[in-house]
């Protein structure tokens, strides 16, 4: 079963887990329902469906991007391009995560809940899959992975319990759909030779890696900007991570050596201002 696990990249699984159960806990709140074991344990079924969501992107751009990953170092040893799992058998699991999914969305939670999460696999199929294929895409290929796993995401766990037509909510999705958009990239700069030779744009294979450090500077700004204009000033707790960051680009704007570095306090400081923005509505 391990080739099938690592398969799912169950590292990158937390951070929606946990904004499914935490903005799932806001919703809670927000709508007056009593926090009973009922109630509580909905709040983290929502976080799983939001995990399995995340689990059936990365395995369909593991599908998807097989011959990219057979040429990168780093990335040849995953389950498919090393011939431990197939590309039947990965589908297969694509679709059983999906009609689970689903099924427990639909079952369980309003139905606008069942609505946004079919739109956020429509991205990711639009992301990873021909003839969109964003993936390879200059913009939209940092849109596509905002707009579900950050707007998108944290607006459906919410909507499980609460009406998310509310700034209360709207305000975070617009600012770590900003955050993700920049920082994305960071994932880019380990594959930039892989990924020039095979056609991928982004900003690194487009503009060269130092350029595209200076153009994801300002995204790890501008969401602390849109927090403070409406008071959630506790995000402010998560600041020095981007000051952080700003000294590696500046002193390593290609990041040699440093893009798993980056890519990690990326998705920490994501899980920790998804955690004090809840603390401060909770």
């Amino acid at each position: 079963m391990k080739p099938y696990f690592r398969l799912l990249r169950p590292g990158t699984l937390v951070p929606p887990m946990a904004g499914g159960f935490l903005f799932g806990l806001m919703g809670i709140r927000v709508s007056g329902l009593p926090f009973t074991l009922e109630v509580v344990l909905l709040a983290l079924l929502n976080g799983f469906i939001l995990a399995c969501a995340n689990a059936i992107s990365n395995i369909t751009n593991q599908i998807h991007d097989r011959e990219i990953d057979a040429l990168l170092t780093h990335k040849k040893s995953r389950p498919i391009p090393s011939g431990e799992v197939s590309i039947d058998e990965a589908l297969s699991i694509v679709v059983v995560l999906m009609i689970m999914a689903l099924g427990l969305a639909w079952f369980f939670f309003p139905p606008f809940y069942g609505v946004i999460l079919s739109i956020i696999f429509a991205f990711c199929w639009m992301y990873n899959s021909p003839p969109l294929r964003l993936r390879m895409k200059l913009f939209w290929s940092n849109f596509a992975m905002a707009t579900p796993r950050g707007a998108l995401g944290i607006i459906t766990a919410y909507s499980a319990f609460a009406i998310p037509l509310d700034s209360r909510i709207l305000v975070p999705a617009l600012a770590f759909g900003i955050y993700i958009f920049g920082a994305n990239t960071f994932k880019d700069y380990e594959d930039y030779d892989i990924d020039k030779k095979m056609g991928v744009r982004n900003f690194c294979t487009v503009y060269g890696k130092e350029k595209a450090s200076m153009i994801v500077l300002p995204f790890l700004y501008i969401p602390f900007m849109i927090f403070i204009l409406n008071g959630n000033y506790i995000l402010l707790l998560a600041l020095p991570l981007s000051v952080i960051m700003t000294v590696i680009l500046k002193n390593n704007p290609a990041l040699k050596q440093q893009g798993v570095l980056m890519w990690k306090l990326f998705y920490f400081q994501f899980a920790l201002m998804m955690l004090l923005y809840v603390i401060h509505h909770l």
